[in-house]
């Protein structure tokens, strides 16, 4: 049994996951972070933070990474090998990464994470990778505690959850920006989007994705298309990207068409 519980990185992630092995209180939880300060730590965390420096000197069962891609590695090396599990919690990042400790795994939640919005662990999948049988059975172990969708899945599996999940959250994300500033150019309010939002989001979760597109690009409405591409004339970034789009659009749709 996974009983002491490291946490390395007081980040979104690394907040997101002792909030909720805490909450489940199977474990007993410590967090290092190299900032001096817990002010950006919640009340209920800030009594887990400890001096990163401790890390080195206090054993674990478990110790979680949960530093930014760039720094698993650097991290890692710093830990002595004692017989622990060590996992990092990236979509895009081998667990080989982590070929320092036998039992070594991956614990990637499938969710982006945000200071002061919490989120419900219920409808999280989590991935679980491991170096051999029993640690993926003790990380299972471990993750099915906090949430009901722990699956298996490869580095190179892991990627391609990890680039889906870019384009459905961090690209439309980025989407809205772009619809805000255009909103905001002609004194509307970005709320006037949300109906069409929702409803985009509810036909996804019930048809292919590719059967619900709509739009002058899956028309071929090149006269609606060329009208817009003239009104952003002046934001050739905007432009760009709804020019790649709408051909993106219209080549899958052709393609679909032909099966």
């Amino acid at each position: 049994m996974i009983r002491k519980v490291h946490i390395v990185g007081a980040g979104n992630v690394g907040q997101a996951l002792a909030r909720v092995v805490k909450d489940v209180g199977l474990q007993e939880i410590t967090m290092f972070s190299k900032s001096k300060t817990t002010s950006h730590l919640s009340h209920d965390l800030q009594p887990l933070l400890k001096p990163y420096d401790d890390l080195y000197k206090a054993p674990a069962d478990l110790i979680i990474l949960a530093v930014n891609d760039d720094r698993i590695e650097t991290v890692a090396e710093m830990i002595p090998q004692r017989g622990q599990v060590v996992v990092h919690t990236s979509g895009s990042t081998p667990l080989d990464v982590l070929k320092k400790f036998p039992a070594r795994g991956v614990i990637y939640p499938l969710q982006t994470f945000t200071a002061g919005h919490p989120v419900s662990w219920d409808n999280i999948p989590v991935f679980i990778e491991a170096a051999d049988d029993l640690t993926r059975k003790r990380l299972l172990q471990f993750c099915s505690a906090f949430s009901p969708n722990c699956l298996v899945a490869r580095s190179d599996e892991r990627m391609k959850l990890h680039v889906s999940a870019v384009f459905v959250a961090n690209f439309v994300n980025h989407l809205f920006v772009l619809a805000h500033q255009l909103l905001q150019e002609n004194n509307r309010d970005f709320s006037l989007l949300m109906p069409l939002i929702r409803q985009t989001i509810d036909k996804a979760q019930q048809m292919p994705p590719i059967e619900a597109q709509t739009g002058p690009a899956v028309r071929n409405d090149l006269k609606t298309i060329n009208k817009h591409l003239e009104m952003l004339e002046n934001h050739p970034g905007k432009k760009e990207i709804y020019r790649l789009i709408s051909q993106s659009i219209k080549e899958k749709q052709d393609q679909n068409e032909q099966l």
